[in-house]
Formats: structure tokens, C-alpha cells, sequence
């Protein structure tokens, strides 16, 4: 939600929908893939959420996608959280690995150690 402005954002399976305090619906695709995880960045004021092999940061005061990061996975996104200061995305494949990317610029940083069955929850 973003007060200042009358916008509520809600993601659904393959869109992010922006409701203005006018009544009035906005939908945006987020993605072909369905979405397997959004979350808020209180310190950036933005939205990520990441589908398929994609992730993709919003702009939580307007809506409009910021920056996307392609093909960021070997196989498809099962899971995805930030650090605690919100400056690194763990995301979890469905292949049991977990990979670790710059939250501003999308920059690979490291890959942990891979499971035998898919990541379903990082914490």
C-alpha cells in the first residue's frame, strides 16, 4: 500500500493489479509464468517478485516495473526471500539449488550448496 499516493498493490497469479482510491482497477502482467513469491522492500519503497526464471522489481509509489532480471535461474523459481538488511535476494530453484543476487543490480553473488529436492521456503 502506498497512503501517500491512494494506491494499494495486490499481486494474483500472473498479474499485479493497482487500485487508485478513485475505484479504479490497474492491471499490469507481471509476468507469462505465474508468480511464486512477491515481497515488499521497505527500504527501497519497491515490490519484487519473481516467476519462471525471472525476477522483477516494482515501484511501490507508482506500480510501474522498475528493473528486471532475466534468466537468472537454471531451472524455474520455487522460493525467494531478502536478506535482513534487504540488499541480497536467496532465490531457491526447483533443481535444490539457491543462488544469491545484488538487490539493486541484479548481480549473481554466490551459489550455496544444492539440495536433493527443491527449495520451497529460504528463511
Amino acid at each position: 500500500a502506498s497512503p501517500r499516493r491512494g494506491l494499494l498493490f495486490v499481486c494474483g497469479s500472473r498479474g499485479l493489479y493497482r487500485f487508485k482510491k478513485t475505484g479504479k482497477v490497474i492491471k499490469q502482467r507481471a509476468d507469462n509464468d505465474p508468480i511464486y513469491h512477491a515481497e515488499f522492500n521497505p527500504v527501497s519503497l519497491t515490490f519484487v517478485t519473481c516467476a519462471g526464471h525471472n525476477i522483477k522489481v516494482w515501484d511501490a509509489l507508482t506500480g510501474r516495473l522498475d528493473r528486471e532480471y532475466e534468466h537468472v535461474t537454471d531451472s524455474p523459481i520455487t522460493s525467494m526471500c531478502l536478506d535482513d538488511r534487504k540488499r541480497r535476494v536467496f532465490v531457491g530453484e526447483h533443481s535444490g539449488s539457491i543462488k544469491v543476487y545484488n538487490y539493486s543490480n541484479g548481480a549473481f553473488m554466490k551459489q550455496l550448496d544444492a539440495h536433493e529436492a527443491e527449495v520451497s521456503n529460504p528463511l
